[in-house]
């Protein structure tokens, strides 16, 4: 994470809906808030929590979960047995860059300027360079922020397509161009360190290009499931519902689509190594994408917690290979398998409530609540509310609520009864 980093989506949309207490912080928490509400959060689990431990291998072995982890502090491995498995490491840890035409040699040639948000920090890291920033989604568009004032005027952002984030926005120290379509490779007769973008025009003499370009999935400690679930990493196969191993639903994933952002195939960059995925690939930042992450989470969890403990049922696997088939047939089998646009992780979240209610002694265990008409409202506008809060500069910081940004659901319920 890096240092003026913060949430793009309004506390009272990302908030647990059994825990509102953001609800004291600025509309859109800074990440110090977040990591407290989750410390806090978490309180009363704290004590089954193993801390600095990585797990390497989970392998299903006569009907019983063997999970190998490693104590990073003492760099000792165990072996436990486990009747059920939940992955909730989400996927931001393999950064994603398309394989643009003349990438990687261009990368050799001019070592340490091309670089991922992953790795980004702060912007004085920028300071006095000619700067284009690849992408426009959350992440993107934050950085840029912060970036411009640093970088040489003015800065370059690289996009494919508008973002819903930044529409109706200019600056004069930005300027937005096409995609990069190629890496010009040097020779005596080409440009210094230049770039063509999809419109033909060149720039050269560029200092750093910044990737925020997503994130591949990668589950490595599962590798030894067979057939594999992750081939491409633009999705994670035999998953019902996105969160239910067809094979064996003992092991389920939570938040596998893809976050909108909380916060606002290359696995590493450095020493002239660069790798890298399809060109016509872009990855937003979980397994559903682009949804409200925590509620999306709580409830899967009331989910996964019932059909566990035997109080409700999954459908049959030819039901679930269906569902899987179905999803393919509308979306596709890349990146958008997971995304979820429009609205629908509202939906997705509140069929996921609807049916954890369906179980026997409902009574029993966390239920979350449904996303109302105000959220749904909120969640349609929330790209313009960050928009007006972040128009308020140093003084968004004092703005708590929507209605504060004249974003007001129940005048708006009046004016359209």
């Amino acid at each position: 994470m890096y240092d003026q980093l913060e949430t793009n989506i309004p506390h009272t949309l990302m908030a647990y809906s059994d825990n509102r207490s953001l609800a004291n912080d600025q509309l859109f928490p800074s990440r110090e808030s977040v990591l407290r509400y989750l410390k806090e959060y978490a309180d009363d689990v704290k004590h089954l929590i193993r801390y600095q431990t990585q797990v390497t291998e989970v392998r299903r072995d006569r009907n019983i979960w063997q999970v190998t982890s490693c104590n990073l502090l003492s760099d000792k491995s165990s072996t436990g047995s486990y009747d059920a498995v939940a992955v909730a490491s989400g996927h931001y840890a393999v950064p994603y860059i398309p394989d643009v035409k003349g990438i990687k040699q261009w990368n050799e040639a001019y070592p340490g300027r091309i670089s991922h948000s992953k790795f980004y920090r702060r912007p004085e890291e920028f300071a006095a360079k000619k700067t284009i920033i690849v992408g426009n989604s959350a992440s993107g568009l934050d950085i840029s922020t912060q970036i411009s004032p640093c970088c040489v005027s003015p800065l370059i952002i690289s996009q494919r397509s508008i973002s819903p984030l930044s529409a109706g926005h200019t600056s004069n120290d930005k300027v937005v161009m096409p995609q990069i379509v190629e890496f010009l490779c040097p020779r005596p007769s080409s440009p210094e360190r230049a770039v063509r973008f999809a419109d033909g025009r060149v720039e050269q003499n560029v200092d750093a290009i910044l990737f925020c370009t997503g994130y591949h999935h990668s589950y490595p400690f599962l590798s030894s499931l067979q057939p594999p679930l992750i081939t491409t990493g633009e999705r994670v196969h035999r998953l019902y519902e996105h969160v239910f191993y067809t094979d064996n639903p003992t092991l389920a994933f939570i938040m596998e689509q893809i976050e909108e952002n909380v916060f606002l195939n290359t696995s590493y960059i450095g020493k002239n190594q660069l790798r890298t995925g399809s060109a016509d690939s872009e990855y937003h930042s979980g397994v559903p994408s682009k949804i409200l992450p925590f509620r999306t989470c709580e409830g899967q969890a009331a989910v996964i917690a019932r059909i566990w403990s035997g109080r409700l049922c999954l459908p049959s696997i030819e039901v679930m290979d269906r569902w899987e088939e179905a999803r393919v047939a509308e979306r596709g089998s890349g990146r958008k398998f997971h995304e979820m646009s429009n609205l629908e992780d509202l939906d997705y979240h509140n069929y996921m409530v609807g049916w954890a209610e369906k179980a026997k002694q409902n009574e029993i265990g966390k239920l979350p609540k449904r996303w109302s008409d105000a959220d749904y409202w909120a969640r349609a506008r929330f790209p313009a509310i960050k928009r007006a809060f972040a128009e308020r500069g140093e003084g968004r910081r004092e703005v708590m609520t929507m209605e504060e940004l004249d974003f007001d659901y129940a005048k708006w319920a009046c004016n359209d009864a």
